[in-house]
């Protein structure tokens, strides 16, 4: 059911064209969003787990970048 949910969102990462800096940041959004909203870390409205989840997906794309 969630993974339904979320299909929208998901689609909206991948399809994203981003080229401009508010662009970019908007694509940031959605990304910890979805990764908020799919952990179940909670909710984005809290700012401590929009930091946590900000730092999660910072970690895991220099991981991403160091391996490719």
């Amino acid at each position: 059911m969630l993974d339904l949910r979320l299909q929208p969102v998901m689609r909206e990462i991948t399809d994203s064209r981003a080229r401009t800096r508010d662009e970019l940041e908007s694509l940031y959004r959605k990304i910890v969003s979805y990764v908020l909203l799919r952990s179940g870390l909670g909710t984005a409205t809290d700012v401590g787990v929009v930091r946590e989840a900000s730092g999660l997906y910072g970690t895991l794309s220099m991981i991403v970048n160091h391996i490719t």
